[in-house]
């Protein structure tokens, strides 16, 4: 692994930030919702030193402090670490919720070279369920997101509890082939301690509500339509694994989706997409690729 910097910028919400040097243009990297820095390790290397990298937990995730999730107060946190860390015209380079993220920065705040996308759509609005009635996507979309902010781990964590999160995370990192010790290092990295001492996640269920709440404020292919700096989204459209009434809604949305970015790539000058046959944890499961499609996007070769 590349060697790196890591440090912490002060503020109503302290950001942790890992600095992996070179003298290259600059480029931010911005993990996905639930994640952390940890998953653009592999990244660094395979880059190469054609590029300044730097990478940022957001708020509530990873080594990062706990604050409210409003737009305004994530956008200021990406702004800080831009400027802190002297990143001059950066390419904002994302992964799910961090593709959204570079995206919207792009839009209201600027000052960006350029943006990836990397299957970052969230769960979409009714009308891009294909073939299925709006009333149904909307109890769908209802029903699942209740279902994910329950299900999540709050407040101190027994060791039991612990272990299991571990073991799922170890045999879900098995099962696409992904190094197991990368993985627990990155859950590790979201543990952190309460005031009496006890392991608690950094993501707390409240603010994951809430969180999820401000994600489905947007109409997500606006905000694309409105970046003015060349644009990479990719799409991924794998649904090995997923049976049933998801498989359907996940069909249905991968038509949507479909239609409307090629509508949005006809119309824009800006933006590139690309479909991909591959599974939304592409980025951690083929890093060379992914890193090869960075640099190539942005002639870095």
């Amino acid at each position: 692994m590349s060697s790196f910097h890591e440090t912490t910028i002060t503020g109503d919400c302290p950001i942790s930030v890992r600095d992996y040097g070179g003298a290259g243009a600059p480029m931010l990297l911005l993990h996905g919702a639930l994640r952390n820095l940890e998953d653009w390790s592999p990244y660094p290397d395979l880059l190469g030193k054609g590029s300044r990298l730097v990478a940022m937990d957001f708020r509530n995730h990873g080594r990062s402090g706990e604050g409210p999730w409003t737009w305004d107060a994530v956008l200021d946190d990406v702004g800080r670490v831009i400027d802190i860390m002297g990143l001059d015209a950066p390419v904002l380079v994302g992964h799910s919720l961090g593709g959204m993220v570079a995206a919207l920065y792009a839009v209201r705040r600027g000052g960006v070279s350029g943006v990836i996308n990397m299957d970052g759509y969230g769960s979409g609005r009714p009308e891009q369920y294909v073939g299925i009635a709006p009333d149904v996507a909307s109890e769908y979309l209802r029903t699942s997101l209740d279902a994910a902010i329950s299900s999540w781990p709050d407040g101190s964590l027994e060791p039991e509890t612990i272990t299991a999160i571990v073991t799922a995370q170890a045999t879900q990192a098995a099962a696409y082939g992904l190094p197991v010790s990368r993985e627990v290092t990155a859950l590790a990295r979201s543990l952190r301690s309460d005031d009496h001492g006890r392991p608690t996640l950094s993501m707390s269920r409240d603010r994951l509500s809430e969180m999820m709440q401000v994600l489905t404020s947007l109409d997500w292919m606006d905000i694309f339509a409105r970046v003015d700096v060349p644009f990479l989204l990719h799409r991924c459209e794998d649904t090995a694994g997923i049976e049933g009434e998801t498989l359907e809604m996940m069909t249905a949305y991968n038509q949507g989706l479909r239609r409307d970015l090629n509508d949005l790539n006809r119309v824009s000058d800006t933006v590139t997409v690309r479909f991909l046959a591959e599974n939304h944890g592409y980025n951690l499961i083929d890093p060379e690729a992914r890193a090869t499609e960075i640099r190539e996007f942005l002639s870095l070769d």
